[in-house]
């Protein structure tokens, strides 16, 4: 009888089985020797920011060994002892590591790359010649190159990390009265959406670097930022 078979049909494990359609997962549980802050829960820019250049240079370090994080978000960078770092690694992984496969969605929307979240690549070097007659033309759905989240999207998550933090809070000396907060208020909505595909404010404030309209309403202190 095969191991495992039932004992009413004892044929039972013979049968083909229909593929998964999920992949098996585990439960895994890490603990930390460091007791940190997560950054959503920082209010001093200054700190967040050193925070987000800290979580820079260990997005290098993961960069490096070919790995992509693929999910960071101010809950997954610690603040320990003055230094930022990257937690959560549950969906890291080898970059290219799945083969010719299209990588899924994954991360927090409002941190996402816009690329992530179109699943197509946005930001491509445009010819510096002029192209045939014919050239140019949108590709069939089943001719487009494969979307791989690669290591400036978990770059770009930092990005919106740190805006973010802009358009949430105002400096303590406006707490009273601060100016174009309404318009501030729907910035942000516009560029946060809690929706997985984002939206396009969002994705024509970074792809165009419309910096404009958020020059306008951010506060002084906060304009330098944007450069």
């Amino acid at each position: 009888m095969p191991t495992g078979a039932s004992l009413a049909n004892p044929d039972a494990d013979d049968k083909p089985q229909p593929p998964r359609l999920y992949k098996g997962r585990k439960h895994v549980r890490v603990v930390f020797a460091d007791v940190g802050t997560p950054l959503s829960d920082i209010q001093q820019p200054r700190v967040l920011f050193k925070a987000l250049h800290h979580t820079l240079k260990g997005l290098y370090h993961l960069y490096l060994g070919h790995y992509v994080h693929r999910d960071i978000s101010a809950g997954n960078i610690i603040l320990c002892n003055g230094v930022g770092k990257i937690s959560d690694l549950e969906y890291a992984k080898k970059f290219l590591s799945q083969g010719p496969v299209n990588d899924p969605k994954t991360g927090t929307p409002i941190f996402m790359a816009v690329e992530v979240q179109a699943t197509e690549y946005i930001f491509i070097r445009k010819p510096e010649r002029p192209l045939p007659p014919g050239f140019g033309q949108p590709l069939p759905q089943s001719a487009r190159p494969l979307f791989l989240h690669n290591y400036l999207h978990d770059i770009e998550s930092l990005f919106w990390i740190g805006c973010h933090a802009l358009f949430f809070t105002v400096p303590a000396n406006y707490l009273e009265d601060p100016p174009n907060w309404s318009k501030q208020c729907k910035l942000f909505d516009n560029f946060f959406p809690h929706y997985l595909p984002g939206s396009s404010d969002r994705r024509r404030f970074i792809e165009y670097v419309d910096f404009q309209a958020a020059d306008k309403v951010l506060p002084d202190e906060y304009r330098d930022t944007l450069g």
